[in-house]
């Protein structure tokens, strides 16, 4: 018997062992390319009715000097290669033997369509032969079955064929099969050249083929991913961190983007973890990120959940002293901003020089321990302190002793009924005189870069005012700034049209539902997102009854209608109806700032 006969003999026993399969393997080539097929049943009863499919096989034997060492590849001719890639793929067995008696060993590849176009890609052109690489044929029939089954779906693979990018979209199901052979309990990259795989597809249309390509298998637990597992160490706390495998024995949790911890495994001794540090923008992060690692490298302990772990990090602080000190400084700062109602993630540390800094660490006992110092002040002054981009409004008053002074948040409740506005062009003989709040003596620009606004008590400063008409005309005038903020400086838009709405709503509980405070409702409703079919049927209630009025205000309100309705034509049609003084003004409401830019081109320059 020649060693293809013995070669043959060996395969056909490996396939008898399957009772799902059943070959028709020559030992003697008849046919060119291929020596026969092995069919593929559903069940043991190999009828017409359990036939599943069918795949062409190839067999060739080679002796080797020593089955303990030789090479598991095989070369195959180029000519070959082309005509399997004719018929929709091969399965390729090469059965190995020995010199010395040994035991023969079979051998595999699925050679499907894709796989044969890649080889072939890769060939120079007067080469005449391939090598390609082999697997040992497994002993369990199962997984001998799987091998089959990837060689029978791989016969859908159609190379050259082009998937658009409306089909991809269409893509519903996507199907792996695999020899057995493919690790999925870490990231793997999809190698037809040494891996057996085809890709199936299905569409919502029903439409079933093949995906060519490169593929990267990534296990769920090596993505990143936010858990619901708060990380905690002394009085620090990341409520949701980002986690990730990163090997098979370290986890990187990502508290932030500015600290990473990775973590071995808690059975792995010899796996080393590692702490990432880098220093944030912004105040709040970086006081977070900092404060967690000095409570670490103290106290040595970490709780994931209601888990606790052992880490230690001083090995991986360069300078300990230098971090502390640090921290230090970003405690005393934050201390005072927090102290003033303000919001430390807004404070951007690279914006303070040495000069500022100096002059936040002379106010910090004066604002927060009521401790006076002696100033060059001749009567109670304003003061505003920059913090970075932004501003902390500050009113100096005479203290206890002669010739000290305090220093006092603007909008502390001991100021809020200290202010009045004169109405400056009012005739000498009848002065007009209007109980403000801080909120109203500051601009918009002013209003959008001060952090110390303690924004919550807003209506507070407000309600003991409710009586006075001129006073809640300067509320309404401070709601109109307040979104005019929101537009600017987006970091802090949640936080103004907050405290707009909550202002409007206590004027439209203390003078009714005015046109003009329901144009406000909506408009802030509008920038969040939350105009609904009721509201736009109450602005053409409103619209309507404006326009049965002549009067400067229904005219005006007419125009908003008509943005808050995204009726931009109607808006500016509106708008050129308007006297000189009107459309003087309407640029100057935020509810403009709605309007969109190419709608303007035809506004005359005032509007613009």
């Amino acid at each position: 018997m020649d060693i293809e006969q013995k070669a043959v003999g060996r395969v056909n026993d490996a396939i008898l062992d399957c009772d799902h399969l059943k070959p028709y393997i020559a030992s003697i080539d008849r046919v060119p390319l291929t020596d026969g097929h092995i069919d593929i049943h559903s069940s043991k009863d190999h009828t017409k009715a359990t036939f599943v499919g069918r795949v062409n096989v190839q067999v060739k034997g080679q002796t080797v000097k020593n089955l303990d060492r030789y090479s598991k590849t095989f070369p195959v001719k180029r000519v070959d290669l082309e005509g399997y890639h004719k018929e929709g793929g091969v399965l390729y067995f090469v059965v190995f033997m020995g010199e010395r008696g040994q035991s023969p060993k079979v051998h595999y590849k699925v050679l499907t369509p894709y796989g044969i176009d890649e080889l072939l890609r890769n060939m120079k052109p007067a080469q005449k032969s391939k090598t390609i690489s082999l697997k040992k044929l497994p002993a369990d029939p199962g997984r001998v079955e799987k091998i089959l089954n990837v060689a029978l779906q791989a016969k859908r693979e159609v190379p050259g064929s082009q998937l658009d990018a409306g089909l991809l979209e269409r893509i519903t199901t996507l199907k792996l099969y695999t020899d057995g052979n493919i690790p999925f309990d870490e990231p793997t990259i999809l190698d037809r050249t040494n891996q057996d795989f085809t890709i199936e597809f299905r569409t919502a249309g029903g439409m079933i083929g093949a995906l060519d390509g490169q593929f990267e298998f990534v296990p769920e637990e090596y993505m990143r991913r936010q858990v619901e597992i708060p990380v905690t160490c002394g009085n620090f706390t990341f409520e949701r961190p980002f986690r990730r495998r990163i090997d098979k024995y370290l986890t990187e949790v990502e508290l932030s983007p500015g600290l990473k911890l990775v973590v071995p495994d808690t059975n792995e001794s010899e796996a080393v973890g590692s702490v990432s540090f880098t220093t944030q923008r912004y105040l709040e992060s970086r006081y977070k990120d900092l404060g967690f690692l000095m409570e670490c490298a103290a106290t040595g302990e970490i709780r994931f959940g209601k888990a606790v772990a052992q880490i230690q990090v001083n090995q991986f602080l360069d300078d300990h002293e230098e971090l502390k000190s640090h921290f230090r400084f970003l405690t005393e700062l934050r201390e005072l901003v927090v102290g003033v109602h303000g919001n430390p993630e807004l404070v951007e540390l690279e914006t303070l020089d040495q000069r500022r800094i100096q002059q936040l660490g002379h106010l910090k006992p004066m604002l927060l321990e009521e401790v006076e110092r002696k100033q060059e002040f001749d009567r109670p002054m304003r003061l505003r302190q920059p913090l970075g981009e932004w501003n902390i409004e500050l009113v100096f008053l005479e203290g206890k002793k002669p010739g000290e002074w305090r220093c006092v948040d603007l909008f502390s409740k001991e100021l809020h009924p200290c202010f009045v506005k004169h109405d400056l062009d009012a005739p000498e003989d009848e002065p007009v005189a209007v109980r403000v709040t801080p909120y109203d003596i500051l601009e918009v620009e002013e209003l959008g870069k001060c952090l110390n606004l303690n924004l919550e008590h807003i209506v507070e400063a407000y309600e003991p005012f409710a009586i006075y008409p001129q006073s809640r005309a300067e509320a309404n005038q401070t709601v109109l700034k307040l979104i005019h903020c929101a537009d600017k400086h987006e970091c802090r838009k949640s936080e103004f049209l907050d405290a707009a709405a909550r202002l409007n709503e206590w004027l439209i509980e203390n003078e009714g539902e005015e046109p003009l405070h329901l144009i406000n409702q909506l408009q802030l409703k509008y920038r969040n997102s939350q105009l609904g079919e009721a509201d736009v049927r109450k602005l053409r209630t409103i619209k309507r009854e404006a326009s049965r009025k002549t009067n400067a205000p229904a005219s005006t309100i007419e125009v908003a209608c008509a943005i808050l309705m995204q009726d931009f034509d109607e808006a500016l049609e509106c708008f050129e109806l308007l006297n000189d003084e009107e459309q003087e003004n309407m640029p100057t409401w935020p509810i403009w700032n709605l309007m969109p830019a190419e709608d303007l081109e035809s506004v005359p320059d005032i509007a613009q």
